[in-house]
């Protein structure tokens, strides 16, 4: 589902690490749903600019979370 910036950077919010500068990278390079980040492999996350790959590690961790609804909140450790 396609989602506004905002609705998009808020699914992350809560992700250390992952700032709104990161996801308005992704965004406008047409990484721009749930899905779509987690259906990305991690080094073709981290090949942009400012992003490395522990940010985009838990990106899409968050987004295979997500994209299963298997919860609502990142979970904590």
């Amino acid at each position: 589902m396609e989602l506004s910036f905002e609705e998009f950077s808020e699914l992350f919010r809560d992700i250390p690490g992952v700032t709104r500068q990161t996801l308005k990278t992704l965004y406008e390079n047409g990484i721009n749903t749930v899905e779509k980040i987690a259906g990305s492999a991690v080094e073709d996350l981290s090949r942009f600019r400012g992003i490395g790959e522990k940010t985009a590690l838990r990106s899409r961790r968050r987004s295979l979370w997500k994209s299963r609804g298997w919860a609502r909140t990142w979970p904590q450790r």
